[in-house]
């Protein structure tokens, strides 16, 4: 197991920016900030990033149909 995926202690410090409230109310102490973002995405997250962007693209196309639906277009 990776030890960043541990599980915190409360009180616990964590990328300098963040408090351990509880397990999982992590609490900003530096919002202004901006947060540390990689280059590129972990190869883990790339599938989940593809299938949101597609939802979104599915979802416009919904209210498309729907609004022409609305303004009397039948399909």
């Amino acid at each position: 197991m990776n030890p960043s995926h541990q599980q915190k202690e409360m009180g616990e410090k964590v990328a300098p920016r963040y408090k351990v409230i509880t397990p999982n109310i992590w609490l900003e102490t530096q919002p202004a900030l901006f947060p540390e973002i990689p280059p590129e995405p972990p190869e883990i997250i790339v599938p989940y990033l593809k299938l949101y962007l597609r939802a979104l693209l599915n979802q416009g196309m919904i209210s498309l149909h729907f609004q022409r639906f609305l303004n009397g277009f039948k399909p």
